[in-house]
């Protein structure tokens, strides 16, 4: 997954075993498709998350078999920057990205019916450069930069809450 600088836009690109072929992801606008975050599910399809510059918004793309499917995975302006997409064990996306708006990390996961936002850590200027995983129980470990502090910071979710430390 790339964002192309000539047209503005995400697309993607893959290997079809004798050349490369290239999918436009979203092309609905002047500027879309920054920092995109790729990853391949079980059944190696690709999902991409991206911010969207000309509506300030993370964007959450997944193919359908035909087609690129999109979804606005934060509706809140200036959120989304930086995202770091993982995928959980029944293939369901999550993210973690900086919100510009309020100088936080934030993390977005959809349940299979829905999207749940989450402001992870608001202390001045953090959540810059998030690294998102999962672990074996699907719980998210994001590791990320306090600008302010200039410190590499440290999120667990524990499935009630955060436990956080500084690296």
């Amino acid at each position: 997954a790339y964002y192309d600088t000539t047209n503005t836009n995400l697309k993607y690109i893959y290997w079809t075993g004798s050349g490369w072929t290239i999918l436009p992801v979203d092309y609905s606008d002047a500027t879309t498709g920054l920092y995109p975050s790729l990853k391949l599910d079980s059944t190696d399809k690709p999902h991409i998350a991206y911010y969207n510059q000309s509506f300030q918004r993370l964007i959450y793309a997944s193919w359908n078999g035909a087609s690129f499917t999109l979804s606005a995975a934060e509706y809140t302006n200036k959120a989304g920057l930086f995202p770091s997409l993982a995928l959980d064990s029944a293939d369901r996306p999550h993210i973690a990205y900086f919100s510009d708006s309020n100088d936080s990390l934030r993390y977005s996961w959809n349940d299979g019916l829905a999207w749940h936002i989450e402001t992870v850590d608001q202390s001045s200027s953090t959540g810059f450069y998030p690294s998102l995983a999962l672990d074996s129980e699907d719980l998210p470990h994001i590791a990320y930069y306090n600008m302010t502090q200039t410190s590499l910071r440290y999120a667990h979710g524990t499935g009630s809450g955060w436990l956080f430390g500084i690296i």
